[in-house]
């Protein structure tokens, strides 16, 4: 199996705006490898070893082959793009490659490994006398070795790595423990705050309190007069919809101050679509994300299918063959005029990455 995901094209810093990414599906498009991608990737900036993090495939005659990971990242103004093949035995083979912003730049290769052979470019010093000293595993990356040995360039992409939050449809424990936690911080708990109000969402505050997470709301006499405030559960009183939008509130402010990624599967479940636009919008405005912030979202709210919200080059999809494949392709793959209705379009399977709905009813009887 392999994948490529780059983000060459998206970064401010080399002159090309694509801050956002949204891929629709059809329902049984399987949306996991661009996850597993940069959920591997991360896993690389934090460990040393490649065991254990590959995810099985299934049973099929090629299943032995090597499993390919490869990304393209901007940092400082430079591409890097870096990738590993690895199978059961360990990694069989690692590059890293460079290329400056500047026109009719050419890559320079500074990193190239076969098994535990490797070529390494002066500028990555420690790197080579790593691999010079044999202390390479077959189940180790060199990047992340010699990140940890303080490499220059491998920690940078490293760190960038790291500066990655990704948020699964599975992972709703760990946000919501996440968010708990920042509210201890007074500065984050008011931008917390600040982004639940601004949704119209009713809350005038979010406290802790020994009996958990509250949220405050104005209470209102007969008349429709305020008469005071009133603090509730907020696991108990509020909306799943309220409680996803609390939860992604910090991950979502953290990327825009320091120009992260932001990846969330399943982004539009729970949330209404003004809403999703709103948060999209705030990626796509040069005011509110001049950090250079990346999001990356699948949904399948086909509302925010609209020229005036996404160029084409933002929209991607997923389409899965007869043999159980999924591919991924954009939308300015096509050619469509600068009038059309997207999401018409869209739902009378122009593009593809639409269900194929059988007669329901053949059930009932």
């Amino acid at each position: 199996m392999g994948l490529n995901l780059s983000q060459e094209d998206l970064a401010k810093a080399a002159g090309v705006s694509v801050p956002t990414l949204h891929k629709f599906e059809t329902g049984t498009a399987t949306n996991m490898n661009v996850y597993n991608l940069m959920s591997l990737l991360r896993q690389v900036g934090l460990l040393e070893r490649i065991d254990n993090l590959i995810p099985e495939q299934p049973a099929n005659p090629s299943a032995s082959e090597p499993t390919m990971f490869e990304a393209v990242i901007w940092i400082e103004g430079s591409s890097y793009r870096y990738g590993f093949e690895v199978a059961k035995s360990g990694v069989s083979s690692e590059w890293l490659y460079i290329r400056s912003g500047k026109k009719r730049s050419k890559e320079i290769e500074l990193l190239y490994r076969e098994g535990t052979s490797c070529t390494i470019h002066p500028r990555m010093g420690i790197a080579k006398e790593l691999a010079s000293k044999n202390m390479l595993r077959d189940n180790a990356l060199l990047l992340s070795l010699a990140g940890q040995f303080n490499d220059p360039v491998a920690v940078s992409i490293m760190k960038w790595m790291v500066d990655t939050t990704i948020i699964t449809a599975g992972s709703e424990k760990e946000i919501w423990e996440a968010a708990v936690k920042r509210l201890d911080d007074v500065e984050t708990r008011r931008k917390i705050v600040d982004f639940s109000r601004y949704a119209d969402l009713g809350i005038e505050d979010i406290t802790k309190s020994e009996a958990g997470v509250l949220s405050s709301h104005t209470r209102y006499d007969e008349n429709g007069k305020p008469e005071g405030i009133v603090s509730l559960s907020m696991n108990d009183a509020e909306s799943e919809g309220t409680i996803k939008y609390f939860c992604l509130a910090y991950p979502i402010i953290d990327a825009l101050e320091n120009g992260k990624r932001l990846i969330i599967d399943e982004f539009g479940a729970k949330l209404h679509t003004l809403l999703l636009e709103r948060i999209i919008s705030l990626f796509n405005s040069a005011e509110s994300n001049s950090a250079n912030a990346q999001f990356v979202a699948t949904l399948h709210d086909t509302n925010i299918l609209s020229s005036k919200l996404l160029r084409r080059d933002q929209i991607w999809f997923t389409q899965k063959d007869s043999f159980s494949a999924s591919s991924l392709y954009a939308l300015s793959d096509y050619k469509v005029r600068n009038d059309a209705s997207y999401e018409k379009d869209y739902l009378s399977g122009k593009y593809g990455a639409t269900p194929i709905i059988d007669n329901l009813a053949k059930v009932l009887k």
